[in-house]
């Protein structure tokens, strides 16, 4: 027969806090994000400025937002996405794989071309060109 009586049984959290110094109780507080929410003119406003130039990166700086937010509401009024254009064009593909075979480092092709590297390593895949580890 087993017997279990006293601070075994049922520890208290003083005694476990006892046992372990420098614990709090509740464990550290959780930081709430506080949720942007924008008023109807301010969609207005979102819907305009995607609608004159602007890229959802900037419309999630300028009002506050996450870019999924942006997006979001975009959707919700019905504007359709713009379509990314191309960074590379198909000839300037042929070159990078040119150069990229006489073994061009992609971030020295990158610069030439003004793209980052993972750019050109994406046009490359597209290519089928093996990439180098």
């Amino acid at each position: 027969m087993v017997v279990l009586a006293g601070q075994y049984s049922h520890p208290t959290v003083e005694s476990i806090l006892d046992e372990h110094p420098g614990q709090e109780a509740l464990g550290p507080r959780r930081v709430r994000q506080h949720q942007r929410r924008l008023t109807p003119a301010e969609i207005d406003l979102l819907v305009a400025s995607y609608k004159s130039g602007s890229t959802l990166v900037q419309l999630a700086e300028e009002f506050g937002i996450n870019r999924a937010t942006a997006r979001a509401h975009l959707e919700r009024r019905g504007v359709a996405r713009r379509e990314t254009a191309q960074a590379l064009t198909a000839d300037e593909v042929k070159i990078i794989a040119e150069m990229y075979e006489q073994r061009v480092p992609t971030e020295v092709i990158a610069g030439e071309f003004g793209v980052h590297a993972a750019t050109i390593r994406r046009a490359l895949k597209r290519v089928s060109v093996e990439l180098r580890r």
